[in-house]
């Protein structure tokens, strides 16, 4: 919406440019409603459970996560949806990974 009003501040210089149509359309990739996201992610997590440790493991190779505390804050914003025990999960993984990996 904010790039539609953008676009019709320049629309008379640009007269091809048509009608706005982007702001009720799915961006590429899936076509669900807004509010559906939680279920798509509920979806994902049951086809896919193996992805976040998988996404773990990489910050903790590539980008030298050590803690919890600095995957779920520092590069996501996962503390704002993972209960207290679920951090303490994924520290307990990570603490049982890390002499694995060199660090």
């Amino acid at each position: 919406m904010l790039a539609e009003r953008a676009l019709q501040q320049i629309s008379d210089d640009t007269p091809q440019m048509g009608q706005a149509w982007t702001a009720g359309v799915a961006l590429p990739g899936d076509d669900f409603p807004v509010g559906g996201v939680d279920d798509i992610i509920q979806l994902l997590i049951k086809k896919f459970p193996f992805l976040t440790a998988r996404e773990v493991a990489w910050l903790m190779d590539k980008e030298f996560a050590q803690t919890a505390e600095d995957v779920i804050w520092r590069r996501s914003k996962l503390g704002l949806r993972l209960t207290n025990a679920q951090i303490e999960r994924l520290q307990n993984w990570m603490q049982r990974r890390l002499p694995a990996s060199g660090t």
